[in-house]
This record gives structure tokens, C-alpha cells and sequence, in this order.
């Protein structure tokens, strides 16, 4: 077996005593998914960006328009969601099949919060996927069987990375990762 045989999927460490973007994010929108401790570090975050509740609705709203652009207006039909936190109103999937129902979407986020919420939104949605999984590890992403499975990656895709840069350390090679992603695009 290989080593990631081996780790612990994001779900089964799930600690409610931590806080996690995904979740500060939410609570952001205003949501109702996120732990108090997610509210307590919202509130931190207030106290040097004020604005922040404001940004992540302008956040919200410019996904709106891409994903409702390269729907209608230029035919996209898959789309590989990075990082996308929590299904949440007017998320990719929404925004994608209101214009074509059988608009294939596939979410990626490492919160496990994310996953179980996810998956159960979506259970009955045919064209829609959530994938536990690192977007830091592009090779594991493309690899996946349920995103191999679900998403044509030889057709053209939207590739999403909405608010998740940021969030990983240069350290990390943010550049390298998304080379990566860019360099599987067909």
C-alpha cells in the first residue's frame, strides 16, 4: 500500500475546538454551519478588517457572475471546485444548472464539516459531487476516481480557486501547486 493509504482522512479528526476557513467563512456570509470558536475568530478578524463580512459577500457575488458567465455565455458544462468550503446559497452548482440542469460539478475542500454538510445537500443531485480532499495535492485531486469519474478532464473545465490562495503558505509553493492545476487543463 501506498502511504496515503496510511493517513487519516480530514473527516476523522474532526475537532470542533479549532476553527477552520471554511467555517469563518460561513459564519462571514452570515451562515448558520460554523462552530462558536468560528464566530469568536470572525469577530478577531473584525477588529483589524471591519469590512470583512462585506468582502466575503462581494466574494460570494463575483463567483456568481464567473460561474453564471461561463454557463450561459460560454458554454462551460464542468467545473472542479478547489477549496470551496461550504455549500452555502448561491454556490457553483446552483448558479451552473440554473442555466444548464445537467452542468457537471465537482467540490473539493479538506473541512470535514464541509464534506458531511456537503454530501448531504447534494445526495440527490445526480450532476453534483463533494470530495474530501488537500488542494494542495494536485496530483491526489486529479487522480481521484470520484472526480475521474464525474468530470471528463480531456473536455474543458472550469477550474476554481475562489478565496483559497491566500490560505496557503509560500512555503507550500502556492505557484508550483497551481502549475500543476493549469498544466492538466486540457
Amino acid at each position: 500500500m501506498s502511504d496515503t493509504a496510511h493517513e487519516i482522512p480530514p473527516s476523522a479528526k474532526l475537532d470542533p475546538t479549532k476553527p477552520t476557513v471554511a467555517r469563518i467563512y460561513d459564519a462571514s456570509l452570515g451562515g448558520k454551519d460554523h462552530y462558536e470558536v468560528d464566530r469568536q475568530v470572525f469577530e478577531m478578524i473584525k477588529q483589524v478588517a471591519p469590512y470583512q463580512g462585506d468582502v466575503s459577500k462581494m466574494n460570494r457575488r463575483f463567483l456568481v457572475r464567473v460561474v453564471r458567465y461561463l454557463t450561459e455565455i460560454a458554454g462551460m458544462d464542468q467545473y472542479l471546485d478547489l477549496g470551496s468550503g461550504l455549500p452555502t446559497v448561491q454556490n457553483t452548482h446552483e448558479v451552473a444548472q440554473f442555466s444548464n440542469p445537467e452542468a457537471r460539478v465537482v467540490y473539493v475542500d479538506i473541512d470535514p464539516i464541509c464534506n458531511v454538510h456537503g454530501r448531504a445537500l447534494l445526495e440527490e443531485n445526480e450532476f453534483t459531487r463533494f470530495v474530501e480532499g488537500d488542494l494542495t495535492k494536485p496530483e491526489t485531486i486529479l487522480g481521484h476516481p470520484e472526480i475521474t469519474g464525474h468530470l471528463d478532464l480531456d473536455q474543458p473545465l472550469v477550474l476554481m480557486q475562489i478565496g483559497t490562495l491566500h490560505h496557503v503558505a509560500d512555503e507550500e509553493d502556492p505557484v508550483g501547486i497551481m502549475r500543476a492545476y493549469i498544466d492538466a487543463l486540457p
